[in-house]
């Protein structure tokens, strides 16, 4: 069969007049328009709150992807949950990863998890826990460390996000979570990190902020601010709790308040992830196609 000169299987070439934008707050699957380019934001679960602020999730905003061909597979991770009563009788839970499958996947981590008492654990797929007392988990964005000397905060994954919180800052109250845009305290002692606008929806939106940490009397009783992008506030001395991370955000959960005497408040969980897929329009052929759609996809920049 001709094709314009060209000997091969015919292509059936096609065009998408303008983007399709789809957005997933659960796991699903994306079945495509037809388009083989898009821009995508995965954000993975913020992490839960100890006395230090969990880490948001991981925060990747990538543009011209190349999609496998549909159905394609799309997890959206959950936040961590919170510890009870600063952690004493266990760890805030780190956040579960998002991703979009393929031959070449993107998954963002979930976020570590703040620090209490006990160490705090790492973002999912496999991000580190913390090692020792005061130590938060590492994840997309790294968990704050918990109040006092031993306050260490967890690391972010190197694209993602960025540290918790760690001693000398944090002394005072419970560490900041990381943020996708900044570490963890670095608006102010305990402030959660703020996180990364993006414009993939279709409004420009703030993601994955980190958790802030609890308050600590009498240095720091009031609870320190959640990162903008969804982060959850610590929780006021006494026994406050922290507030949790915004759904769909990948905001980190806040930290709950210490108090003498070990009757702390209970940490916050972290908001879940999200996933937005913007197929790009234009004119796409899977193998041979004729010379005219070529000259004109390459004159308008297409291929």
């Amino acid at each position: 069969m001709s094709n314009s000169g060209l000997i091969g299987k015919k292509a059936y070439i096609k065009k998408v007049a303008s983007a399709v934008t789809t957005s997933f707050t659960a796991s699903s699957t994306l079945t495509s328009a037809g388009a083989l380019l898009a821009d995508v934001l995965v954000i993975g679960g913020g992490g839960g709150g100890s006395k230090g602020g969990g880490g948001a999730g991981g925060f990747q905003n990538l543009n011209n992807q190349s999609l496998p061909g549909s159905p394609v597979s799309i997890t959206v991770g959950g936040g961590g949950a919170g510890v009870a009563n600063g952690g004493q009788g266990g760890s805030a839970g780190g956040g579960t990863f998002s991703s979009i499958a393929g031959s070449s996947p993107i998954l963002s981590y979930g976020g570590g998890s703040g620090a209490g008492d006990n160490a705090g654990l790492g973002g999912s797929p496999d991000a580190d826990n913390g090692a020792g007392a005061g130590k938060a988990g590492d994840g997309g964005s790294g968990g704050g460390g918990s109040n006092g000397g031993l306050s260490v905060g967890g690391d972010g994954i190197a694209g993602q996000g960025n540290a918790g919180e760690s001693f000398p800052h944090g002394d005072g109250c419970g560490g900041g979570g990381g943020g996708a845009a900044e570490a963890g305290g670095t608006d102010g002692d305990g402030q959660g990190g703020d996180g990364s606008p993006s414009t993939v929806s279709g409004s420009d939106v703030t993601y994955a902020g980190g958790g802030g940490g609890g308050g600590l009397s009498p240095s720091s009783p009031t609870g320190a601010a959640g990162g903008t992008g969804g982060g959850g506030g610590g929780g006021n001395h006494p026994n406050g709790n922290g507030v949790a991370g915004s759904g769909n955000t990948g905001g980190g959960g806040g930290g709950g308040s210490s108090a003498p005497g070990g009757n702390d408040g209970d940490g916050a969980a972290g908001g879940s992830g999200i996933v937005i897929v913007k197929e790009l329009a234009g004119t796409y052929a899977p193998g041979i196609h004729s010379m005219t759609d070529v000259y004109e996809q390459v004159k308008q920049g297409n291929w």
